[in-house]
């Protein structure tokens, strides 16, 4: 990653108590400044206030029909200054956020290990090898980047990682 102009992170998951953690943590070109917020268990998050599909911007809709047939339970939330879209793709679940105006800002697939590229498995696993367990990953895909997050944790320290192209940076720790 490069150094100068640091963008805050492309991702969002939405809490009940919405709060930005590690804005240092950064991503370079990322092409929208959203202050994003992030929270350990973000299975859990509230995605916002829901919406029926015809409530949704018409951009936005456009945009989501590209996705394909293959989207299961789908529900659209408002919150703030975006719009969700919660589905399910082979059983795995997705979050696609839309700014006021139908943009595209970023998809997040939450999966596991097993749904982890090699590449990104190999990365987090050179450095934590030994006691640490993959408990579970995110994708976050804007339109021009892809990085992960990925959750490891062992019995003493829980650890969130950045993951992009061959660089890995913690973003959160938290000691139980």
């Amino acid at each position: 990653m490069k150094s100068s102009t640091f963008y805050i992170i492309v991702a969002t998951l939405i809490t009940n108590t919405t709060m930005a953690q590690n804005k240092n943590a950064g991503i370079t070109d990322i092409p929208n400044k959203q202050e994003m917020a992030f929270q350990k268990d973000y299975r859990a998050v509230d995605p916002g206030i829901p919406i029926d599909e015809h409530d949704v911007n018409r951009k936005a809709l456009k945009d989501f029909t590209k996705l394909g047939n293959n989207i299961k339970e789908l529900k659209w939330y408002s919150e703030k200054d975006f719009t969700v879209a919660v589905f399910k793709t082979n059983n795995r679940s997705n979050r696609r956020y839309y700014d006021a105006k139908g943009n595209f800002i970023c998809n997040i697939l939450s999966c596991e290990e097993q749904f982890l590229p090699a590449s990104v498995i190999d990365i987090v696993k050179s450095t934590y090898y030994l006691d640490y367990h993959i408990i579970s990953a995110q994708e976050i895909q804007t339109e021009k980047k892809k990085f992960y997050f990925v959750f490891i944790e062992n019995k003493n320290t829980w650890k969130k990682l950045m993951v992009y192209d061959t660089e890995m940076e913690v973003v959160q720790e938290c000691f139980n």
